[in-house]
């Protein structure tokens, strides 16, 4: 695994990777792409797995608010520890 870390082989294959399947995407028509979900359908794992992403991605950006929420909060109520430290 180090040897393919230190010679970037890894980092190029997920490079070719990404970009054929770039390819694939923007050059493939959508009735091809629409007859092959007809024909094979969506395995249920598949809609589970993004169901629970989208649950996983929704919660993150509840709690990322939250968080952005209560720093400005703390940052009204509490005041900056320079001037606590100049009035001792």
């Amino acid at each position: 695994m180090a040897a393919t870390l230190l010679t970037g082989i890894n980092r190029l294959a997920g490079a070719i990777y990404d970009h054929a399947a770039f390819i694939l995407d923007r050059y493939t028509p959508e009735k091809i792409k629409a007859g092959v979900v007809s024909d094979y359908g969506v395995p249920e794992a598949v809609i589970d797995q993004r169901t629970l992403m989208q649950g996983r991605q929704r919660v993150q950006l509840r709690n990322a608010g939250r968080t952005e929420i209560l720093a400005d909060r703390t940052a009204l109520v509490l005041p900056p520890l320079n001037s606590i430290a100049k009035a001792a």
